[in-house]
């Protein structure tokens, strides 16, 4: 595979060392078409140095070269990929990486019924007011508590 051109990885090193953007000057100057050019950009934006802010010099080489114009060169992506990998490679001496998303996975049919379900409320067979053993059935321990306290647990387990 052909790698990058000497004076263009010259100045994208000089970039990243220094901040220096004439890169982007000499990247204007080439073709829409260049899968070169392209490649820097891949690899910028792989190492994280590519700013996706509007209205810079940094967008306005994306939309040189990415953006929908009638003599764009149609490719793969599979081919697009494997050439600007191969090219950053040669030319940088880095292996790209390629983030693919998983689906997230599915929780089992067990699973959703099992939430689903609630389960069913015990209530009282019986609520007799001013009575101790108004919510006995319920398995509430109820001793030592106010008549008052009794009754609110009571309503609260028969409803």
């Amino acid at each position: 595979m052909v790698a990058i051109r000497e004076d263009l990885t010259g100045q994208v090193r000089l970039f990243l060392e220094s901040g220096d953007r004439s890169f982007l000057h000499t990247m204007m100057d080439m073709d829409r078409n260049s899968i070169e050019a392209q490649a820097v950009v891949r690899y910028l934006m792989q190492l994280k140095h590519w700013p996706f802010t509007p209205g810079t010099e940094f967008s306005d080489v994306m939309n040189h070269f990415f953006a929908e114009f009638p003599e764009r060169a149609k490719r793969l992506p599979e081919e697009y990929r494997a050439t600007t990998f191969s090219l950053i490679k040669d030319s940088f001496d880095y292996e790209c990486i390629e983030i693919v998303p998983e689906p997230k996975p599915q929780p089992a049919e067990e699973k959703k019924q099992a939430r689903k379900t609630k389960p069913a409320a015990r209530k009282a067979e019986h609520v007799v007011e001013g009575h101790d053993d108004d919510i006995s059935d319920v398995g509430v321990d109820t001793d030592g508590a106010s008549d008052r306290l009794k009754r609110v647990i009571a309503i609260q387990r028969a409803g």
